[in-house]
């Protein structure tokens, strides 16, 4: 696999296989080594309204180290591979002149049985050259949404530690190097002009992001929501290539601590690569678990050799059962 073909699977790595597939780093081992909670409490914003009464003693130091440490967004996701659920999804391909090419409607029903899951497609459709002629997906987006949401075959699993395969190719050792990012950001990752820029709380790029909490509750919730938040700062938007990630926004259970929702907004723009991607996932909370239960994107690719992919896809979980 050569260099240019590297930066294109880079790119299509973040789409979909960092939020669902990565293995949490070790909290204690991995972040501690790198980060320094004090250093970041010490940055973080705090509006007027943060402090609950029934909390007037948030310590910022110990909220930032959770933030950090958690894995409930991984194990929700993991969730979703051992448990029976509808699926109910679109992804559109897109011109430069906004007008869509190419689509994919489906609704595809993961059954588990015995320890084993299976998919079945209730209902598909397709327009413009959403395939090759062999059958083989024409976008290179497409063959990894595959490789992330769908089953082919019988797939048995006896613990949750072992759901997920061993990479066998170059592209899925590739990928697995990267998964990381998204349910662990702030680790450099070991790729060459990005990994250092994906270290988001690093000495380095501290200087490059604006660090927040607030609290929020709606009218007719019963808890509320404390939301995490790093920005780039307003005086390095017009800066190439200085950061990566631009936004990463997590919302958090203010009783349980699980995350609720993540937001991302990553780009990128150099001669051999491109990309202007978001990513929204929001979870559910089905019995006492957490499940994903809608994931959004909206992203534009442009990498030297491959044609350019805009593609917007919607992936929704219904009918969730134990």
């Amino acid at each position: 696999m050569n260099c240019k073909n590297n930066f294109f699977y880079l790119a299509l790595g973040f789409v979909v296989n960092y939020i669902l597939m990565v293995n949490p780093i070790s909290a204690q081992e991995e972040i501690a080594d790198s980060l320094i909670y004090k250093d970041i409490a010490a940055l973080v914003y705090l509006d007027s309204i943060t402090i609950r009464p029934d909390n007037n003693d948030l310590n910022v130091e110990d909220f930032v180290q959770m933030v950090l440490a958690d894995t409930s967004f991984y194990e929700a996701f993991e969730q979703l591979r051992i448990h029976a659920h509808k699926m109910d999804h679109t992804i559109n391909y897109f011109t430069k002149n906004g007008n869509i090419k190419a689509s994919y409607t489906g609704i595809h029903q993961q059954e588990i049985t015995d320890l084993c899951r299976t998919m079945r497609v209730i209902s598909k459709k397709e327009t413009g050259k959403y395939y090759k002629k062999n059958g083989k997906y024409n976008f290179y987006t497409s063959q990894l949404i595959d490789r992330v949401f769908y089953t082919h075959g019988r797939q048995c699993f006896d613990t949750l530690s072992n759901v997920n395969t061993i990479p066998k190719s170059k592209l899925e050792g590739h990928i697995n190097n990267l998964k990381q990012i998204i349910f662990n950001p702030g680790k450099e990752i070991e790729f060459p002009f990005v990994g250092k820029k994906m270290a988001i709380f690093s000495k380095n790029m501290r200087q490059y992001y604006d660090y927040a909490i607030k609290h929020h509750k709606d009218e007719n919730s019963t808890n509320g929501m404390y939301i995490f938040s790093v920005k780039q700062k307003e005086e390095f938007k017009n800066t190439k290539n200085k950061t990566i990630i631009k936004e990463m926004i997590t919302y958090f259970d203010d009783e349980s601590n699980q995350v609720l929702q993540r937001n991302y907004t990553l780009q990128h723009d150099q001669k051999i690569y491109a990309f202007d991607i978001n990513i929204n996932v929001i979870l559910s909370k089905i019995d006492d678990i957490y499940i994903p239960a809608e994931v959004n994107y909206d992203g534009y690719w442009n990498v030297i050799t491959r044609k350019p992919e805009i593609c917007k896809f919607k992936f929704i979980m219904t009918e969730i059962t134990k």
